[in-house]
């Protein structure tokens, strides 16, 4: 993993955890009148991405044929409801065998997007919170911190169709700080195709 150390700014990334650990935002009712309130179903290996607005959550979706409804099937028991206000996300419940499990109230601050988590009594919940950082419309960054961890991914549009992705899974106190790492490249041209170029993990350095 020391080569990948090199690679990695850890002091941004301790910055982001200390950035999000900063933020108090405090549970709120939000007013549905005048909302859009659609639907996405949820699977448990997608229990993740499926909060996700880059390509990555994208070619997820994609894979399982998840798509937002405005109507959800019949005895449908897992899956999000998201009350969106100007085409802007509000609020997203997690429904989990009918009930709601935790739910993420949106924040946005210039061109991030904050996901902070509340169970339904309105407490914090102890799950991520989901960061999303955006540049004309397009996701740049996005990560996951959770107390002392950041699961970090980067995008960085090369043309009109491909896109190189990094992605690290970052414990600054941990024993292995990085938990796991990968890169790839993504081509969109109407179908979302990914191509794994490495990855490694600290279960590696075991075997070496």
């Amino acid at each position: 993993m020391d080569r990948i150390l090199k690679e990695i700014d850890l002091k941004y990334l301790d910055s982001l955890i200390m950035n999000v650990k900063r933020k108090r935002f405090k549970y709120s009712i939000i007013d549905e009148t005048s909302t859009e309130i659609v639907y996405l179903r949820t699977l448990s290996s997608l229990s993740f991405d499926i909060h996700k607005c880059g390509l990555m959550g994208d070619f997820r979706r994609q894979k399982y044929k998840i798509k937002i409804q405005a109507n959800l099937r019949k005895g449908t028991k897992n899956y999000l409801r998201i009350i969106n206000l100007n085409n802007k996300a509000k609020k997203i419940e997690s429904f989990v065998n009918g009930v709601v499990d935790v739910l993420f109230l949106a924040f946005y601050e210039d061109d991030i997007r904050y996901l902070f988590p509340f169970s339904s009594n309105g407490n914090p919940y102890p799950t991520y919170i989901y960061v999303t950082r955006y540049k004309e419309g397009m996701v740049l960054e996005e990560y996951m911190v959770q107390s002392n961890q950041i699961i970090y991914e980067k995008y960085n549009k090369q043309d009109e169709i491909k896109t190189l992705y990094f992605r690290v899974n970052y414990v600054p106190n941990g024993k292995h700080k990085i938990l796991d790492y990968e890169k790839g490249v993504f081509e969109n041209n109407s179908f979302i195709n990914y191509t794994l170029l490495e990855y490694r993990s600290w279960l590696d350095e075991l075997s070496e």
